[in-house]
């Protein structure tokens, strides 16, 4: 959530569960691509304290590129970026030698960004500031999982998937009946109160236009900017589903998706260590041992409290969201 716009002392501010993010430069153009990357992302609900996170940027001379850094390369999933880490520091790269420096325990960083990635490569600018901004959020209790989320009548339900497995179909599906989302793609658990809750981290679904023919009132699709390399369009459908979004819920049901080319979808249940091991294929685990461990703890308790099912994902889901309400009330 965008918070501030300063252009006097060049700093802009967000804040997104539990961190107010502050970001400073000199140079108008990255303020502004910060101020976009920045908006969609929700505050959370608990109003604070927040702890502090800031970064200094600035542009890039093409002519004084920095050498890749001697710390050991880390495993870290974002397309465009690569990490190094070297003690509690943690370098981020894109391959045109733009980067940010962190020191993630600290909640602090630095960089230099190219012109491009103020301009026509501005995703590449986003990737750069998620990845350390995610593992500042792990060290603070939080796990990401890659799944649709949805709740109707108190119980929420979290659809897990790989990419293209159906999550975004599948949450427009129960949006029509009368559920409400959190996500189409990527949700953030924690525990709060010893409860495990899962929390929404934007409004927006990722969706190709493809989908108004079973959806028309998604046409409007066709009008938007694609994002890079992909035809899918970024939304915020509580625009289009008045009154259909919700910022957090508590799972009970963990719902697997695998696509078939069978015609009629059908759902099966799965023993708890089957969903485990489905599960932890599902997030990013952060740098640190100790987190990593909290992270599977978390994991391990979403499946205990939760019912696993396998929903084997047919054509006969496509735009039929009576189909998909007949499979889900056998549970």
């Amino acid at each position: 959530m965008l918070t501030g716009l300063n252009p006097l002392n060049g700093t802009v501010c967000g804040q997104v569960h539990g961190l107010t993010v502050q970001v400073s430069s000199p140079h108008s153009e990255i303020r502004n691509r910060v101020a976009e990357f920045l908006k969609p992302l929700l505050r959370g609900e608990d109003g604070g304290p927040y702890a502090a996170v800031d970064f200094t940027l600035a542009l890039l001379d093409k002519n004084r590129i920095p050498a890749e850094p001697a710390g050991s390369k880390t495993l870290i999933q974002f397309a465009n970026v690569s990490c190094f880490r070297n003690g509690d520091h943690f370098s981020f790269h894109a391959k045109d030698g733009s980067f940010i420096e962190a020191n993630v325990q600290a909640r602090r960083g630095w960089g230099f960004v190219s012109k491009e990635l103020t301009g026509s490569k501005w995703y590449i600018l986003a990737d750069l500031l998620m990845a350390p901004l995610m593992e500042m959020l792990k060290q603070r209790g939080f796990c990401g999982l890659h799944a649709a989320a949805l709740s109707n009548d108190g119980k929420g339900y979290l659809f897990p998937g790989d990419a293209e497995s159906g999550k975004t179909s599948i949450a427009l599906s129960l949006i029509k009946r009368g559920f409400r989302y959190l996500a189409d793609d990527k949700v953030l658990l924690t525990q709060e109160n010893g409860e495990l809750v899962a929390l929404a981290f934007t409004r927006r679904f990722n969706i190709d236009p493809e989908i108004s023919r079973w959806y028309p009132e998604l046409s409007c699709l066709e009008k938007l900017e694609p994002l890079p390399f992909t035809v899918k369009r970024p939304i915020d459908v509580s625009e289009i589903y008045p009154d259909s979004f919700v910022s957090s819920c508590s799972p009970r049901f963990l719902i697997y998706l695998q696509r078939t080319e069978d015609f009629e979808s059908r759902i099966v249940p799965l023993a708890p260590q089957e969903s485990f091991k489905r599960l932890v294929r599902q997030t990013i685990y952060s740098f640190e041992r100790d987190v990593v461990m909290r992270q599977i703890r978390l994991l391990g308790q979403l499946v205990k409290t939760t019912k696993g099912y396998l929903l084997y994902h047919g054509r006969d889901l496509f735009g039929d969201p009576e189909r998909l309400l007949e499979l889900l009330s056998c549970l």
